[in-house]
């Protein structure tokens, strides 16, 4: 295996951690744009993938595929809309940089689109789930705070749930914008970053860490989303039914109650385990020909988490976006040139999903 291939793997590797790992935890501590960050991540890897690999488009699939198997196995709960964006992107930066020749530009497409993608799912599955009441009482709301507040009547063409709407997007295609010019700069700050950066063995720190993989899979915090849903919905029932009675608000309310309840009960118990099963399916025809791969992405986890435990340590509280950046400069380097692992030949291993099952990430 060359340097080039080798380098793919491991970008590779460390792209499966963070959506198996980071996103794991960033639910955990319920951080605000979870998706937004692990989109980022993703972009960022994305485009070193791309520099890296002499077949772009075709190492990028691949690449998506073992982190789609990983995470699946891993996070068995994993969401389908999750796996959905995560396939979006990588099929997105497949296309851009295969037919714009000019990283950064590609790099900076593949940024918006991956970004935007995520906000415009949010919204539509709110939109599916509450119907267009929600929206409704949002208009609703921001009227009567503003005849209370003495602000000018509302014109009739004017939509705050619209321009609330446009905020989001935009605020999600900044995002983008920022990972996609981080990940068009990438290439050359890694040059750089590894011309000082010296071959590091694997220490015995990390079969620590490879314990602490151990375990059942968690189930998603369902009662934390049932909560939020059911917070949502009594906020456009008390919106509608108080504030909107010429609306027929009250039995609109409970409209919108039964039909979040039925939305829920078919999407997590009918469509959400027929699209999850429909990927396994998929995914279980590549696994065979992969197991190399996702056996030698196994095997650096332990180390990229231990040597990420140790740069949470000697942070010493200096966290903030310019951390942030150097962190994750810092386990791609570390990625790269870590040495001691131990090389298996393609063809000879095989993973099996149970095997798979055996690492999960502690949250």
């Amino acid at each position: 295996m060359n340097d080039r291939s080798r380098a793919v793997e491991r970008l590779t590797a460390l792209w499966a951690l963070s959506e198996a790992g980071l996103g794991g935890f960033l639910h955990a501590v319920k951080t605000p744009f979870a998706g937004a960050i692990l989109s980022s991540v993703a972009v960022m890897i994305i485009c070193l993938i791309a520099d890296y690999a002499d077949r772009k488009p075709w190492a990028i699939l691949k690449a998506v595929t073992i982190v789609l198997i990983i995470k699946m196995t891993v996070s068995p709960y994993s969401p389908a809309t999750a796996c959905f964006a995560l396939f979006f992107q990588a099929a997105a930066g497949a296309v851009l940089f295969s037919v714009i020749s000019h990283f950064r530009t590609a790099s900076l497409l593949l940024g918006v689109l991956s970004l935007v993608e995520c906000a415009v799912q949010k919204i539509l599955f709110l939109t599916v789930l509450y119907g267009n009441s929600l929206w409704e009482s949002i208009n609703v709301f921001f009227g009567y705070l503003g005849r209370q507040f003495g602000f000018a009547p509302v014109d009739s063409n004017f939509s705050p749930s619209a321009w609330l709407i446009v905020l989001y997007v935009l605020i999600y295609a900044v995002t983008g914008v920022c990972a996609g010019l981080l990940g068009g700069s990438l290439p050359r700050v890694m040059a750089e970053a590894m011309k000082s950066a010296s071959p590091m063995a694997v220490t015995n720190a990390a079969a620590d860490g490879q314990a602490s993989w151990r375990g059942k899979p968690r189930r998603p915090a369902v009662k934390g989303k049932a909560l939020r849903y059911g917070v949502l919905a009594l906020f456009i029932v008390a919106t509608l039914s108080f504030l909107a009675p010429a609306m027929n608000g009250a039995a609109r309310g409970i409209t919108v109650v039964l039909r979040t309840v039925l939305v829920l009960l078919v999407w997590y118990f009918v469509v959400a385990p027929l699209l999850v099963k429909g990927v396994r399916r998929r995914l279980k025809h590549k696994e065979a020909g992969y197991g190399h791969d996702i056996r030698n992405a196994l095997d650096l986890f332990p180390h990229l988490k231990t040597h990420a435990r140790e740069l949470w340590a000697h942070a010493e509280g200096k966290k903030g976006l310019a951390w942030a950046w150097r962190f994750l400069v810092a386990m791609i380097v570390f990625a790269l040139v870590v040495e001691g692992l131990p090389e298996r030949r393609a063809g000879l291993v095989s993973v099996s999903v149970q095997e798979l099952g055996k690492t999960e990430p502690s949250a």
